[in-house]
């Protein structure tokens, strides 16, 4: 256990420092654009993000996680290694194309106030990051913590100093700072990994390979693509249903939620060290692992709550502008609820680990369902709040299915 341990807390003392520092830059970036962008202007700038983003979780099928698992599998097998990450690449390289020109019908459709410039920038982003996402599969396979969280940091860090002495940002603008600094990471991100060893491309096509991704996928990927697109989901319907001033004042809540966010480095340092607990069948730790999360999440609840109920109004002041004032209420709720996301993440990595994928489709498909219903109701009646709550109690229904599914399966797979 100890040697599992050690490994943990070094991967998550190293992840936990870059995700707050990236927390940190992301809220600048933010801060920096609702203070010269107008209040319905930032709202359809992070409206067009949040619905990039989740067209892109469906159609990415979860790649990065199977490849991260398929990479921690091969172990000292660098000419398996490459072969994985070149598959992951290449897949990646289809399915964001196709998904580049999914998001722009639909941005055209639904922001028709938006020129074709903004959308190309858009799509040429997002396909830049799934691209990333390949090389995060690489480094976090091989428990290269620091290097995965140092790209994302340069990454928002070149973006904020394009923004910063920018006195005229426009939509475009911003877009394209966006896109210049997300292909900048790309590039300098591939060079790193190719002249390090950490991992190359194979200049070939697998068919067989790319078959073995999507097949080890499979129900992983579906599952992982739910959870993770119900995460953009608020935003997505708040846009639907409500005004472009509504999305501005939740992205507003949201980026101090991120100094909460940095917990979710968890879930992806765990997931390679869960792989080998249960290549050793040491299912006992891996249920300590589980009852140790689930203590550390409900004692975190009270706190977290309380120390944003009390200084929301403060933060959003101190932090943004008193135009967005009317956003605090949300932040306390979005607070906890990303305490609940982030535990059932972390649980979700032991169940995909122990291939319950039965289970893993029953706990997305009926997380995703609340989530959408949740949204449609409480949306309607509570506006930007009402998202903020049907994604707390969203996220705790997802941590609880995850905690009873687990104990059942470790207890049973004990006693095998």
């Amino acid at each position: 256990m100890n040697n599992y341990l050690k490994t943990f807390m070094r991967g998550s003392v190293i992840s936990l420092f870059g995700a707050g520092l990236f927390g940190l830059a992301n809220f600048f970036i933010r801060r920096q654009l609702s203070v010269e962008l107008s209040v319905a202007d930032y709202g359809i700038f992070y409206g067009v993000f949040s619905l990039y983003s989740i067209i892109f979780c469906f159609m990415e099928l979860g790649l990065g996680r199977t490849g991260t698992l398929l990479i921690a599998a091969a172990g000292e097998d660098t000419k398996r290694r490459d072969k994985v990450f070149t598959g992951v690449f290449q897949l990646k390289v289809l399915l964001s194309l196709c998904c580049a020109v999914a998001a722009a019908f639909w941005c055209f459709r639904q922001y028709s106030e938006l020129s074709r410039s903004i959308i190309v920038l858009f799509s040429g982003l997002f396909v830049c990051k799934t691209l990333l996402g390949a090389l995060h599969a690489l480094w976090n396979g091989q428990k290269k913590y620091a290097t995965q969280q140092l790209f994302p940091l340069l990454i928002s860090a070149l973006t904020l100093l394009c923004l910063l002495p920018d006195a005229k940002i426009t939509l475009s603008r911003a877009a394209f700072f966006f896109f210049a600094s997300t292909l900048a990471g790309l590039v300098s991100g591939w060079f790193y990994s190719r002249f390090t060893g950490l991992g190359r491309l194979c200049m070939e096509f697998d068919p067989g390979l790319c078959r073995e991704l999507l097949t080890t996928g499979g129900v992983i990927a579906v599952c992982t693509t739910l959870i993770s697109a119900g995460y953009y989901l608020d935003t997505v319907m708040l846009s639907a249903l409500k005004s472009h001033e509504s999305v501005g004042l939740y992205n507003a809540a949201l980026p101090v939620m991120q100094i909460v966010q940095a917990g979710m480095v968890f879930p992806a340092v765990f997931l390679p060290i869960a792989v080998e607990l249960n290549k050793n069948k040491e299912y006992t730790k891996l249920l300590a692992f589980v009852r140790y999360a689930l203590l550390i999440a409900l004692a975190a609840l009270l706190p977290v709550w309380g120390f944003f109920y009390f200084t929301s109004e403060f933060l959003i002041r101190f932090l943004f502008d008193v135009r967005y004032i009317a956003a605090a209420p949300a932040i306390p709720i979005l607070c906890v609820g990303l305490v609940f996301f982030t535990l059932g993440n972390f649980l979700m990595q032991i169940i995909i680990c122990l291939k319950q994928l039965r289970s893993m489709s029953v706990i997305s498909l009926i997380t995703f369902v609340c989530n959408i219903v949740l949204n449609y109701i409480l949306i309607k009646h509570l506006d930007f709040c009402g998202a903020a709550w049907a994604m707390l109690t969203t996220h705790a229904i997802f941590a609880l299915l995850c905690c009873i599914v687990l104990e059942h399966s470790i207890k049973k797979l004990k006693h095998q």
